[in-house]
């Protein structure tokens, strides 16, 4: 069970009880907080997502709900509420998970370092590969030039002399 929500739907019924109470309307609730009327409307029927503590709790200042009496806090010479046990309990509970949570985070985080460091790996032996890579292609590159002037010299020459090599006449 979640505190917060455990915590916020409890202090929405009150807030509906008080609404009630005072015969009050969303409208009259939307000026007393200065929240737009579709905002009350949500958080008092439990339409969409969770609502804000800070909305949900101008409405119950805006009420006069008592937020501590709700959270269990108790006074000299009061009884405190029947519900306090199960809130705190909760709040344990969610303590719990988050703890969980953070580790599980530490984990991910760890295993993220590391691929981090191998793809870091990868990527410098790839530049290795790609430099050699570069410099084979220079060099091959080079000696075709170097042929390809040398059959040429070799051609030119041929022409020049008629009476020897591939050319006669």
């Amino acid at each position: 069970m979640d505190f917060t929500n455990t915590f916020t739907s409890t202090l929405i019924q009150k807030i509906r009880e008080v609404k009630e109470e005072k015969h009050l309307t969303n409208e009259d609730i939307a000026e007393l907080t200065g929240l737009p009327e579709s905002t009350i409307s949500r958080i008092i029927s439990g339409a969409g997502k969770r609502p804000s503590n800070e909305n949900v709790m101008a409405m119950a200042a805006a009420l006069g709900v008592s937020v501590d009496r709700i959270l269990g806090v108790v006074f000299k010479g009061e009884e405190p509420p029947k519900e306090v046990e199960t809130i705190v309990e909760s709040y344990a509970s969610v303590l719990n998970h988050k703890d969980d949570l953070l580790a599980e985070k530490e984990k991910q985080l760890a295993t993220n370092n590391e691929l981090v460091e191998e793809i870091k790996k990868e990527k410098d032996r790839f530049e290795k590969n790609n430099a050699k890579l570069t410099t084979v292609v220079f060099v091959l590159g080079t000696v075709l030039c170097l042929c390809c002037l040398a059959l040429t010299a070799y051609f030119v020459y041929d022409l020049l002399n008629g009476d020897v090599g591939v050319f006669r006449y």
